[in-house]
């Protein structure tokens, strides 16, 4: 009945940003949630102490009414409302139609053509980079859209950075900041010398039992573990971290989107890898998305706000961290690689 209610309710969807959306509204419910990875997408399983609280057939979860019946297709709703004011934004048509800003840009991509989409998710195959941007000027912001090799991901950071420099370096030479609209919210990036900081939600993090599975996957002893959109081990020292060479295999079977790896660093306030083969990735080089799980567990370890964190990939990476209340500060430097052209 917890599922039935909860997916009912259109807040929840089996990927990318309706993760921490299933993780807060049971954790509004004390409802205890597990995500595990199947062939052909994500299983959710929902756990709650009966003795607590009788789930009945009229319990619900946050449900929006939508203003025009359920039956009608969400490609009609969002046809019909763009008719009478095509000016009106995701969130605006998601508010109306009772549906998530994902369910709304997937309307969104079928009215325009799915020719579009689909070339988007081929060119970031073709990068063959852990991510690749696309941004496009709506008003006074940006809508940016983040893919893998293996499909569209609902935050990402060095992608946002990059995207940022090119933006404030080619086009608004002179801004000091620029505003995207994404699927995780509005985020910003802000120019300061010759870094450029972020603004992105902090997840929140679930302590949860180390198991062999998780020992396996890395080839190494896990000293602690958590649970938010992806998983976060944490090690026992800096050289495990950087020595490891994990079994993408069964990183595929365990708990999270992508897994983490970090300890407490010599030089610098932690280090970290970042593993996402889920998403045809093996190792992410400089992971944004993941500093916002690595950085609000660090900042309650260390008792401190400010860090310094170092991603200890191949071809590494140091971010400039703080928190601040449940926002995550996260700067770094970009440098310009290339100009191109595609051929499409």
């Amino acid at each position: 009945m917890a599922v039935n209610t909860l997916f009912k309710s259109k807040d929840v969807e089996v990927f990318g940003s309706g993760f921490r959306k299933v993780y807060a509204l049971c954790d509004k419910g004390n409802i205890k949630v597990e995500a595990t990875y199947e062939n052909d997408g994500f299983s959710f399983s929902f756990y709650r102490d009966i003795e607590s609280h009788s789930v009945t057939e009229h319990d619900t979860i946050n449900v929006t009414k939508p203003s025009l019946p359920s039956t009608v297709p969400t490609e009609t709703k969002v046809y019909l409302l763009l008719k009478e004011d095509p000016t009106q934004t995701r969130e605006i048509l998601a508010g109306k139609t009772g549906r998530t800003v994902r369910t709304i840009q997937r309307a969104l991509d079928k009215l325009s053509g799915e020719g579009k989409i689909k070339r988007m998710i081929n060119i970031a195959g073709e990068n063959n980079f852990s991510e690749t941007a696309f941004t496009v000027r709506e008003g006074e912001k940006w809508h940016l859209r983040w893919f893998t090799p293996g499909g569209e991901i609902d935050l990402c950071g060095h992608a946002t950075l990059g995207t940022a420099y090119v933006l404030l370096n080619f086009y608004e030479k002179d801004a000091q900041r620029v505003v995207f609209t994404t699927l995780s919210g509005d985020l910003i990036v802000t120019r300061k010398g010759d870094l450029y900081e972020m603004e992105f939600p902090a997840y929140d993090l679930k302590k949860v039992d180390v198991t062999a599975a998780m020992e396996d996957a890395l080839g190494a002893s896990v000293k602690e573990a958590f649970l938010a959109r992806d998983l976060l081990c944490v090690l026992d020292d800096e050289e495990t971290v950087r020595n490891l060479n994990p079994d993408l295999e069964i990183i595929k079977q365990i708990d999270g989107l992508l897994v983490h790896v970090t300890a407490r660093g010599k030089d610098e306030d932690c280090v970290f890898r970042s593993f996402a083969p889920k998403l045809s990735v093996a190792e992410d080089p400089v992971c944004g998305s993941g500093h916002c799980h690595i950085i609000p567990y660090w900042a309650d370890s260390l008792g401190k706000n400010k860090l310094v964190a170092y991603q200890a990939s191949r071809r590494g990476g140091t971010l400039y961290c703080r928190r601040e209340g449940s926002r995550i500060f996260m700067a770094g430097k970009a440098a310009l690689y290339s100009i191109d052209e595609l051929f499409i």
